[in-house]
């Protein structure tokens, strides 16, 4: 009788582990993004990370690395903002003028692009120093 009780109850749940199990493979590979663009979107928060934290000299190859890995990606046009800023922390202006320049290239209206055109126009005046970022 408690058998007779639970049957539609777990016939319920059997079919919808059926269908959860017979999902085709293209219902998750529209919302999963390829391994590199994930790899590169990782790498760039954690590249982030160590920008803001002032770690620029093991943020710029990780940076780079984007670059190369996933030069494609909405991740390598940020790439190219965040070196910007780490090469402008190290004082190397014309490194980080040739980035900001690339990520206003691609990103116009961007995010970060107003921000990488104060910090570009920082960058041309005289007497720039290490660690002096316009106010915002």
């Amino acid at each position: 009788m408690l058998l007779r009780g639970l049957f539609p109850a777990l016939m319920s749940a059997l079919v919808l582990c059926i269908s959860l199990a017979a999902r085709p493979a293209w219902a998750e590979e529209k919302t999963a993004l390829p391994s590199g663009e994930a790899e590169a979107n990782r790498d760039l928060g954690n590249a982030r990370r160590m920008v803001r934290s002032g770690n620029n000299s093991q943020a710029i190859p990780l940076l780079l690395k984007i670059l190369t890995d996933a030069p494609d990606t909405p991740a390598a046009v940020d790439a190219h903002y965040e070196l910007g800023l780490a090469y402008e922390s190290i004082q190397d202006v014309r490194n980080a003028q040739l980035q900001l320049k690339e990520y206003l290239d691609h990103a116009p209206q961007g995010e970060f692009a107003d921000d990488a055109r104060k910090h570009a126009a920082a960058l041309q005046l005289p007497g720039h120093r290490r660690g002096w970022v316009p106010a915002t």
